[in-house]
């Protein structure tokens, strides 16, 4: 479907809104910006100490999921700010070094979604510990964290899909996240704009919602540094050296940087999609490589001009999955938001980055769209909600998000004779949901 179609059919403008390019950071509903956010955006308090000469855990990554391990490791053990204490300087504990700018990388464009549902009993009980942490953080840290929750409805058109949603009803108990089955009149009463015909009913998780990824990822910087944790940005790591044990007892690894060198028992590589390039950097005393399996995927999502219908809303309608269309829609201020699922037949790899390398210096940057790729879900999202065929897009945003095979976060523990480097990496569409995992998978650090 050409963008000619899609523009006469939801007066899209081609043209100046929607020409290709780069795009600043979208706009986020009610959000406002997190308190002293200064401090972690310009780095120019953390740059002005010399690095340690030793710590504990290395974190590698300043997105929401290194972000996020920081502020878990840091307050679970905070007496590592003293345990490696030395002359020559530095004091141990969780350090986080970040190339660039927080948030740089997928954290930054992603939409935010968050939920408490999950099909594997498992993550859902992530899921919820993390939209815990989410609805403290703020109280917690002082900073702001433009949490939502407005709940989710998860739409079913066929008899398959109803027995799907029985089926997680039957576990729902299991763990504390409440969920429901809903008839097509409840759908209807908790969003007006939704045009139900062909639905068979809903499965209702009033938990869910979104959160602003840049807030939450500033938030858990604060709270990891409340903590003792100390975060640098603009510090890229360029070696990582697995030491001989006689060499240091204390230390396992020398992660190189141009602002100093840290020896540490651990290191934790959380650089999403630069994750292969950061794995990359080691040198291993058994020689050992391998790539990790991480797939770099276009991920897009539209965003459009002030709706009158959603400007006469009386309350802010829940997060809509349209599993059958393949795509979600959620109020954005007082336009909507939609994002597709695409089918394996029309996802777009970049594949440079598969074959070759990063693009170097690629940190808050995106892609050109691509609507004629996304086209048949944006259509299918205008016959189930009309209104959002009326507006103009106001944005498109097209950035990387990483995969693992599986779809699910990746989380990997060498097990030869490099030990103690653990590696995270999450995609742009679940990271801030998956927080928790870091809790589970590092406590042994």
């Amino acid at each position: 479907m050409s963008q000619l179609r899609l523009a006469v059919r939801c007066r899209w403008l081609t043209a100046g809104k929607c020409a290709p390019g780069l795009w600043a950071r979208p706009r986020r509903l009610h959000t406002r910006a997190p308190q002293h956010a200064a401090s972690f955006w310009t780095g120019d308090a953390a740059l002005a100490q010399e690095l340690p000469k030793k710590a504990d855990v290395v974190v590698v990554g300043g997105g929401v999921a290194g972000t996020s391990i920081a502020y878990h490791l840091a307050k679970m053990t905070p007496c590592h700010s003293t345990s490696h204490s030395t002359a020559g300087g530095g004091d141990g504990g969780v350090v986080l070094l970040e190339k660039s700018e927080l948030t740089a990388g997928s954290t930054w464009h992603a939409a935010g979604l968050t939920t408490t549902y999950h099909p594997g009993l498992n993550l859902k009980r992530v899921h919820w510990d993390s939209m815990e942490l989410y609805s403290k953080l703020e109280a917690e840290t002082g900073q702001a964290v433009g949490l939502h929750r407005n709940g989710s409805v998860r739409l079913a058109e066929t008899p398959t899909r109803m027995d799907e949603f029985r089926l997680q009803q039957s576990k729902a108990a299991w763990y504390p996240a409440p969920a429901r089955i809903i008839d097509v009149d409840e759908i209807k009463e908790k969003c007006p704009l939704i045009n139900t015909d062909g639905l068979l009913g809903g499965y209702f998780t009033p938990y869910d919602g979104y959160i602003d990824p840049y807030s939450v990822t500033m938030a858990l910087g604060a709270g990891a540094r409340m903590y003792g944790a100390k975060i640098y940005i603009n510090t890229e790591v360029t070696e990582m050296n697995e030491l001989s044990v006689r060499e240091d007892a204390d230390a396992r690894w020398e992660v190189k940087t141009p602002n100093g060198t840290i020896q540490c028992r651990h290191v934790v590589n959380a650089t999403g999609f630069w994750g292969r390039e950061v794995d990359a950097l080691k040198d291993r005393r058994d020689g050992f490589t391998a790539k990790l399996p991480l797939i770099p995927v276009h991920h897009q999502y539209c965003i459009t001009d002030s709706l009158p219908e959603v400007q006469a809303l009386e309350k802010e309608i829940p997060v809509m999955r349209d599993l059958h269309g393949s795509y979600y829609i959620r109020m954005e201020r007082d336009g909507l938001l939609v994002g597709p699922y695409e089918a394996v037949e029309r996802t777009r790899l970049q594949d440079s980055w598969l074959t070759g390398c990063v693009t170097p210096g690629f940190g808050r940057e995106l892609f050109e769209n691509d609507l004629d790729r996304i086209g048949p879900y944006l259509e299918a999202a205008v016959d189930r909600f009309p209104a959002f065929g009326k507006a103009p897009i106001m944005r498109t945003v097209a950035g990387p998000i990483t995969y693992a095979p599986d779809g699910e976060p990746m989380h990997l523990r060498n097990t030869s004779t490099a030990e103690n480097i653990f590696e995270m990496f999450c995609h742009e569409m679940c990271e801030c949901i998956h927080n928790d995992d870091c809790t589970v998978l590092y406590k042994k650090v």
